[in-house]
């Protein structure tokens, strides 16, 4: 099974050692200057955003360009926060759209805007191939609309989980379509007003960019017991007591994660919505133990649909990958540690996916610094490009106002209007329990 997935990704791969440029890109060799490095760079850009949106062409108005538009519609929305949040870093989008089509779609969507495109590449979605009959019955068998439903997004996952093998960057910060990229909250940053360098998002990416080596995959973890429980609040001991010199912000608190976890792999799982991948065998081998996993929870949980056998949260969370992924990242942690890990899982900062921003602040769920982006679909949902756009920013001024002014980001050095057991120093007596 798995020497066929290894064929299966392999032309990914291959193509991937042509620049990108020479793939996908009618421009001229992309400068990333601003993004990653002071120095010039030519050829594939290092750091970049990516999104996914396939299956785009199955069913009967597939190839209409009405359907086309309703279907990139949030992808164009969140693309365009990107580049308002930091012009110079690259989108690419990974679609069964041809780029035509795509450019055709997205200015119809951007047209009351500035902006006539934000996709720098347009890339082909990956097609997962079944590899026994019990897997060709699963994606490819009839069934009535239902079914066939599900098994369209089935297959549309397993592309979203193979494309993550076909990086079109150094480091690719993979992330769903409802998502929104929040515009700097820092006054000198207003209307492209201080150079990429400066911006919150880029300074992070710089961090993880620089830090590729140490986790092959970041993502929100979970804790799932006691112990990551204390490595989570460990971090956030770290960040209290640096903030204080350096102030609250992504990087400061993405080094405290990696300070806390010592470099092993996250075990509770993670959110897969917004995922820094690194280039590299090992991740291509994380892609694929998920996809196994994936598959092999499915191919179950369908026998148990077919039979009538499942509750109403089974029916509605149909062809998740969560499951699947917090399976593969229990199951990476039970391997020696003797052993040379096939990879491993780390921790993204809270402030580079936030999905609650109507939640109220406090000890577990601690914003460090401005939110960079909220990843929710009643957020994106609804109204022109332009409307929405204007809804989102409000939604990003309230978040990321003061604690203290009703927002949720922990940006000033003052303590917030509550205590945590994080904020003494270790093995020190706290005003409330450790949480």
């Amino acid at each position: 099974m798995r020497a066929a997935l290894l064929l299966l990704l392999a032309p990914l791969h291959a193509q991937q050692r042509r620049t990108i440029n020479d793939v996908v890109s009618t421009r001229p060799k992309y400068s990333i200057n601003d993004v990653v490095s002071r120095k010039q760079s030519r050829g594939r850009p290092r750091v970049g955003i990516a999104y996914t949106r396939n299956e785009v062409t199955a069913g009967p108005n597939g190839h209409t360009e009405e359907h086309h538009v309703f279907e990139l519609r949030n992808a164009v929305l969140s693309a365009l926060s990107v580049k308002r949040a930091a012009p110079a870093l690259p989108v690419a989008l990974f679609t069964d759209l041809s780029a035509a089509e795509v450019k055709a779609a997205a200015r119809r969507l951007l047209n009351d805007t500035s902006h006539r495109r934000v996709f720098d590449y347009v890339l082909p979605n990956a097609q997962f191939k079944p590899r026994n009959e019990q897997e060709a019955r699963l994606l490819k068998g009839g069934g009535d609309a239902v079914v066939l439903r599900r098994r369209q997004k089935l297959r549309s996952r397993l592309g979203r989980l193979l494309n993550l093998a076909g990086k079109p960057f150094d480091l690719t910060l993979f992330v769903d379509d409802d998502t929104y990229f929040c515009p700097s909250p820092e006054q000198k940053c207003e209307r492209y007003g201080c150079s990429s360098p400066d911006r919150p998002l880029v300074r992070v990416l710089r961090h993880l960019y620089a830090t590729r080596k140490v986790y092959d995959v970041r993502a929100t973890v979970f804790a799932r017991d006691a112990k990551e429980g204390v490595l989570q609040n460990e971090a956030k001991r770290c960040v209290w007591s640096r903030a204080a010199d350096r102030g609250f912000s992504a990087t400061l608190e993405a080094q405290c994660l990696e300070r806390a976890a010592t470099r092993r792999s996250a075990c509770g799982g993670a959110q897969g919505g917004a995922m820094a991948v690194s280039a590299g065998d090992r991740s291509r081998q994380f892609v694929r133990d998920w996809v196994d996993a994936y598959l092999r929870h499915w191919t179950k949980q369908a026998t148990r649909l077919g039979a009538g056998k499942y509750d109403e949260r089974e029916a509605r969370t149909f062809a998740s990958d969560q499951g699947p992924l917090l399976d593969v990242a229990q199951t990476r942690c039970k391997e020696e540690e003797s052993t040379k890990p096939k990879w491993k899982l780390g921790a993204l900062p809270r402030t580079m996916n936030v999905r609650d921003a109507d939640a109220a602040p406090d000890c577990r769920n601690s914003v460090f610094g401005p939110v960079l982006f909220l990843h929710q679909k009643k957020y994106v949902r609804g109204g022109s490009i332009p409307e929405a756009v204007q809804r989102l920013d409000g939604v990003c001024r309230r978040v990321n106002r003061p604690l203290h002014d009703g927002g949720l980001s922990w940006k000033n050095k003052t303590k917030p209007p509550f205590e945590c057991g994080w904020m003494s120093p270790r093995g020190a007596p706290a005003g409330t329990p450790l949480l």
